[in-house]
């Protein structure tokens, strides 16, 4: 799918779920501006709503839910067959006219940038960010990321933005589509090698053969 048809349907995908979301972006191949995007990968933070459940009862649910069955209903969107993902944290659907990928990735406002950053990608500067220090990564010995969330010997941290989620690990948080394994491989073996202008690695002064 080229990069336009992509930010098209991506546009009007959050302005379906975006009343059942208090927050939703874009995220992946089309966050990064990649000129074609596989697939449609979205972060959200669904609005709660109270949902019967018997006569009497009802229980607080996510309103995206709703949505995604008004969807379904409609024949706009189906279940992807090929993998089977429809759980409380990831949703996975097949827009029907385009056959696209629909990844929906569901956060909190208090881990909200770390969702946001590491679904933005790329994969291979995920693993690197994550991977420990002592692993040629970014992650410091004393910090880990476990159930969503970042946290140091313990204690758990709250990313709610980007800035906050690579300031914790101690990356420049570039623009998205600036983000790639080999600058960020370059930062860390200049870190190592002494102290580094982050206001320059920030604007992307970094010089990578890409």
């Amino acid at each position: 799918m080229k990069l336009a048809l992509a930010e098209e349907l991506a546009g009007k995908l959050i302005e379906r779920l975006g009343p059942a979301c208090e927050r939703i972006e874009v995220a992946g191949s089309v966050r990064r501006k990649r000129p074609e995007p596989h697939d449609l990968e979205f972060v959200l933070i669904p609005v709660m709503e109270d949902r019967a459940i018997d006569l009497f009862d009802t229980r607080p649910a996510p309103a995206v839910e709703r949505v995604i069955v008004e969807m379904l209903v409609a024949g706009t969107m189906r279940w992807d067959s090929q993998v089977k993902r429809n759980g409380p944290r990831y949703k996975r659907l097949v827009h029907v006219d385009t056959a696209a990928i629909i990844e929906l990735y569901f956060a909190h406002e208090a881990n909200w940038g770390l969702h946001l950053a590491i679904r933005t990608g790329p994969g291979d500067f995920n693993r690197t960010c994550v991977s420990r220090i002592a692993w040629g990564g970014a992650m410091p010995l004393d910090m880990a990321m476990k159930d969503g969330f970042l946290w140091r010997r313990g204690v758990r941290l709250e990313t709610p933005t980007e800035e906050k989620f690579f300031a914790e690990i101690g990356v420049p948080c570039w623009w998205p589509e600036m983000r790639t394994n080999e600058r960020l491989l370059e930062f860390l073996k200049r870190r190592r090698e002494g102290p580094v202008d982050m206001a320059d690695l920030w604007r992307g002064d970094v010089e990578v053969n890409l």
